[in-house]
């Protein structure tokens, strides 16, 4: 309960005598005691001092008390204080009830003993405490649902948050699992295309496209067609596009490093296509641009979530899409390898072929000069029984033997039966026109063992530090 002496009583009367005696028993009771004499003093007063209790006479010289009370309970400052209404004239039910119902508190009608009237503002009081109270237990617990509600409803907001976000993560490891799936089992032709119409179903837009930075700094976006890319082509089909042509958001996207999203019309690569929306992402790998993801014409349009996700979708793309790029320049790389390989078998087989061929000619000529030139006389000697007819037969046998064996030195010269058999590949090679880096490749030798196999000829045909083309001395006649 609040001491008596903290409570402040503001006491309104017109007579002296009256006002004097009230303001005596109301210290001598032990409340704080402040005095008017007017309606003019009653509004002042109450603004200033903020009473907790006014005890006003109905009837004032200048103001009515009625419109006293009136006046203070429109205004904001004074409408709280509790006013008690007293008259010794208006004295009715009637009179109480306009008082009561103007906002008056209690309506006391003198005269009325002291007792009773410190009595009544006692009581008054408790009330008035004990409605303090629950009015500010009321507002406490008011304070304490509106903490828990904001509280709630904060706990609700973030669960929502966090289940929006499982939903997107969910969404989104389930599209870079598709993703994925398609890099590893789609043929190579048909990747860009399968995972840019997924990301197009996935964000809800019409266009969209997937290309790789090039060598030469330019755009290839292996499959573009009408389905995907405002084109004039029905088929799909390569489409590169130079660097010196990139432009607007595109541009930004790839020569920044920056995410672009633009909720308006946009013009493409192409000055003659405008978009509605549209959403650009660099494709990263090592902080360098490989690559563009771009979708355009987006139902409604682009929001930050949708430009989150597809920031989560490149970051698992970006290094797919390298190894892919890389694995397939292996594959080309391979495949251009496998055909020199070929090249140089065959030209192995056509140079082996060759000397086959020649060897197979000289030996037949060989064998065709022994049957004509030696063998008959090898019967001669036989039957022969003249000393000076054998060695005249051995004679001509030696001459024609020689003769016989000449395919084969004009075949192969003094100075090459000199050479070792790689040496003599080489020759060869070179009598064929290749060059050091065909030989080398050809036979499988390095370009300096190639130049040793040069030198060693060269010294074995006595042309070494001579100003004599090689090839031409090979291919000259002996």
């Amino acid at each position: 309960m609040v001491k008596t002496d903290q409570i402040r009583i503001l006491v309104v009367d017109d007579d002296p005598d009256v006002l004097s005696a009230t303001s005596r028993i109301l210290k001598k009771a032990g409340y704080f005691v402040i005095e008017g004499s007017s309606g003019k003093d009653a509004l002042e007063l109450a603004q200033q001092q903020m009473p907790d209790l006014l005890l006003l006479d109905i009837i004032l010289p200048d103001i009515k008390g009625i419109d006293v009370l009136k006046k203070l309970k429109k205004d904001r400052q004074t409408k709280q204080i509790p006013v008690i209404l007293i008259s010794s004239i208006k004295t009715d039910s009637f009179d109480q009830t306009i008082g009561l119902e103007s906002g008056a508190d209690q309506y006391i009608a003198r005269p009325i003993p002291n007792r009773e009237l410190l009595a009544r503002i006692q009581a008054f009081l408790r009330i008035k405490a004990i409605e303090t109270e629950l009015s500010r237990h009321r507002k406490h617990l008011e304070n304490v649902v509106d903490e828990r509600t904001r509280a709630l409803k904060k706990e609700i907001r973030e669960k929502e948050a966090a289940q929006k976000f499982l939903n997107h993560q969910k969404t989104t490891i389930s599209l870079n699992s598709d993703i994925a799936a398609i890099f590893l089992t789609s043929n190579p032709n048909d990747v860009y295309v399968q995972i840019i119409n997924l990301l197009r179903k996935a964000l809800d837009c019409r266009f969209g496209i997937l290309g790789y930075i090039n060598e030469y700094q330019d755009l290839v976006c292996p499959r573009i067609c009408r389905k995907n890319w405002p084109t004039s082509a029905d088929i799909e089909t390569k489409q590169i596009y130079p660097y010196t042509c990139w432009t607007g958001i595109w541009a930004e996207c790839m020569t920044k490093n920056e995410f672009v999203r633009v909720n308006q019309a946009v013009k493409g690569f192409s000055p003659e296509i405008e978009f509605k929306n549209a959403m650009a992402a660099p494709l990263l790998a090592e902080d360098t641009c490989i690559g563009l993801i771009g979708l355009a014409d987006h139902a409604s349009s682009f929001s930050g979530d949708d430009q989150a996700r597809l920031k989560m979708i490149c970051k698992f793309v970006a290094p797919i899409l390298a190894m892919f790029i890389q694995r397939e320049k292996n594959k080309r790389q391979l495949e251009i390898h496998a055909k020199k390989l070929e090249e140089k078998n065959i030209a192995l087989n056509v140079l082996l072929e060759n000397r086959d061929d020649e060897r197979k000619k000289i030996a037949d000529q060989v064998m065709t000069n022994f049957d004509q030139l030696v063998f008959p006389y090898y019967q001669r000697i036989r039957h022969s029984r003249d000393r000076d007819e054998t060695d005249l037969l051995v004679k001509i046998i030696e001459k024609n033997t020689l003769e016989s064996l000449a395919p084969l030195e004009r075949s192969l010269p003094m100075p090459f039966r000199q050479l070792t058999p790689m040496e003599i590949q080489v020759a060869d090679l070179i009598k064929m026109g290749k060059s050091s880096k065909e030989i080398s490749d050809l036979l499988n030798i390095s370009p300096r063992s190639v130049f040793f196999h040069r030198n060693n000829i060269r010294k074995k045909l006595n042309i070494h530090g001579k100003k004599v083309n090689l090839r031409s001395f090979l291919i000259s006649p002996a």
